[in-house]
């Protein structure tokens, strides 16, 4: 259990690292460590499953108890960063990110346990590399899928952002007058450095309200599932030589 637990705090750390990390200015996609951690990680839990999960087979109190704090501390993180501005930093976003690892540790036993435990001894090898899997290949289609509407939002948001931001507008007057003489010792680029920096905050903030849109949909899913984590029945464990008819 220490070992898939151990397993699950690499991996957790190495995807949000690189999540963060492609996002700041300066990193892109060259973020590193993360694969390595990751596969670290997987190597982890591919030895540890196969001669620990056996040993844990837990009752359905036991697996509620961890799943449904597990979810909910994962929905505590992602809707502590629906708040986000542009300005915050490392502390704001260290400890929305403690409660998603922690999260991830106590609702990876469980999982694991209700995949794996009723199974016997002889097919539990072959058994993790399956759901090894299918746990990276759901994991690939959910990001693909969390981008996707990453995207959709942030184009949203910037339509929006555009009907607002227009000459009848005091305040965008004002930031624009800022600007431009903040620019002045450009000469008669000034106004038009002006414009771009301004259409520069308008996405930014356009892509910071997306993120916020993309957390908040993860907080309702995860307290979704712990809803489920609650009605969860036990696995049925196959009778010992129980075979095909």
């Amino acid at each position: 259990m220490n070992i898939l637990a151990f397993a699950t705090a690499i991996k957790a750390l190495a995807l949000e690292r690189r999540l963060w990390l492609v996002n700041l200015p300066g990193f892109g996609a060259s973020a590193p460590a993360g694969p390595a951690l990751e596969d670290f990680a997987d190597r982890i839990a591919r030895t540890g499953i196969g001669s620990v999960t056996p040993l844990f087979r837990l009752s359905l109190r036991w697996v509620t108890l961890l799943a449904v704090p597990g979810f909910l501390f994962f929905a505590i993180g992602t809707w502590w960063m629906t708040w986000m501005t542009k300005d915050w930093d490392f502390w704001e976003l260290f400890w929305p990110q403690i409660f998603r690892g922690i999260g991830l540790m106590i609702a990876f036993i469980p999982i694991n346990n209700i995949s794996l435990a009723t199974l016997p001894p002889e097919r539990v090898k072959n058994a993790s590399g399956l759901y090894n899997l299918t746990r990276n290949l759901g994991g690939a289609v959910g990001l693909a899928g969390l981008t996707t509407i990453l995207n959709d939002r942030t184009d949203l948001h910037l339509a929006r952002l555009h009907e607002a931001v227009t000459w009848s507008r005091p305040g965008v007057l004002e930031t624009l007058d800022a600007l431009t003489t903040r620019f002045q010792s450009y000469g008669s680029d000034a106004k038009a450095m002006a414009l771009k920096q301004l259409a520069l905050l308008t996405h930014q903030q356009g892509v910071v309200m997306a993120f916020a849109d993309v957390f908040f949909l993860l907080t309702l899913l995860f307290v979704g599932l712990a809803a489920l984590a609650v009605v969860m029945k036990k696995p049925v464990q196959a009778a010992p030589g129980a075979g095909g008819h």
